[in-house]
């Protein structure tokens, strides 16, 4: 997994990457969205291999069904299993959203929509459902910036709408819409600005204890404050290194932006020139294997536009578990050996000369 602010420490270095932690909140909102999305859309080649396996699989149903409802028996099965096995495999893959999400809720959210039926009110309450999922993606994306919306005024302004019985004049609404979207901009500003100040506020404080206690916090010349909790053993990793860790990201509110709980491999290389974990470059490389730290970037030290809270302070748990395994280098060939050069290989015969070709006869004249 990389590890990346909303600039993006990727080797492309795409200046328009959402950070990690915001990026990797929202692609599990998104994932979680995606698994209900499949239960409705099966891919055509899963479709086909369920038809195959139907020709020799039989199930076993009660007394009273006909064939028809035995082979439906039978599609329902095979497809129950497909989806749970796509979806195990995809929380599988994702271990930090398998830790965020409960299993049976996401169940009772399939099963509120899979039982709807074809009347019109069960396609409305759908289409409310889709409608809500794209809405909470927006608020939550607001509530990473430190903007709370209020989810009753909110409804209650969105029904006064729908329940009126005015007829929307399309050349008025655009201009109205154009003015309402300067507003909602203008407003967003002075929230996130408020918000901003108090959060500077906070953090501040919130160092200022950490400095002046007697948990062995120290500053690095990142701006960074920090402490190693436990040395680990080994050597430090260098600038070079690719470790293998784990990382918690939380904001001095207690809010988990990141939880790496397994291992990932962190490319200090790509993490230096990051405007946020930049912040953490240094420590890390001056770590060993098996070592822990608890790191605090203050607020003021986190350029703007990174799609984080303003001024929020940010604190990193890390674990780091050791060097991250290189891939095999493929075997030497026998014209060059490892390191590039001819060094160390025997002596290769040299070529045969070519055997003389007789010359030519004249043409006769």
């Amino acid at each position: 997994m990389k590890l990346t602010s909303r600039r993006g420490i990727s080797k492309q270095g795409n200046g328009n990457a959402p950070p990690a932690c915001q990026q990797k909140t929202i692609n599990d909102q998104r994932f979680l969205q995606q698994f209900i999305t499949q239960v409705f859309i099966m891919k055509k080649f899963l479709f086909l291999a369920m038809v195959a396996l139907l020709l020799g699989t039989t199930v076993t149903s009660c007394k009273g069904k006909s064939k028809a409802d035995k082979v439906n028996d039978s599609i329902a099965v095979m497809m129950g299993k497909m989806e749970g096995t796509d979806f195990k495999a995809g929380l599988q893959q994702n271990p930090d959203m398998a830790m965020q999400i409960d299993k049976d809720q996401v169940l009772r959210g399939m099963m509120t929509v899979i039982n709807m039926d074809t009347t019109k009110s069960s396609q409305s309450y759908i289409y409310g459902l889709k409608q809500g999922m794209r809405i909470y993606q927006e608020l939550s994306q607001l509530e990473m910036q430190g903007i709370n919306v209020d989810r009753r005024l909110y409804m209650n302004e969105l029904k006064k709408v729908l329940e009126s019985k005015d007829t929307i004049n399309f050349d008025k609404m655009q201009k109205e819409m154009g003015e309402l979207q300067n507003k909602l901009a203008a407003l967003k500003d002075k929230s996130l600005k408020i918000r901003g100040e108090e959060n500077l506020e906070a953090g501040k404080k919130y160092v200022d204890e950490l400095l002046k206690g007697n948990d062995g916090y120290k500053k690095a010349n990142s701006g960074a404050i920090y402490k190693i909790v436990e040395q680990g053993k080994g050597e430090s990793f260098n600038e070079t290194s690719v470790v293998d860790a784990k990382l918690l990201m939380k904001d001095i509110n207690g809010n988990v932006l990141q939880n790496m709980s397994k291992p990932q491999p962190l490319p200090l290389a790509q993490i230096k020139q990051d405007p946020v974990f930049g912040k953490l470059y240094d420590i890390i490389k001056g770590m060993k294997p098996g070592a822990k730290a608890t790191i605090v970037i203050p607020g003021d030290q986190i350029p703007e536009g990174m799609g984080l809270a303003p001024n929020m302070t940010y604190i990193f748990e890390i674990t780091t578990v050791g060097l991250h395994p290189e891939p095999p280098r493929p075997a030497p060939t026998q014209a060059q050996n490892p390191s590039g050069d001819n060094a160390g290989q025997q002596p290769q015969p040299a070529p045969k000369p070519a055997a003389k070709q007789p010359a030519p006869t004249p043409a006769k004249k």
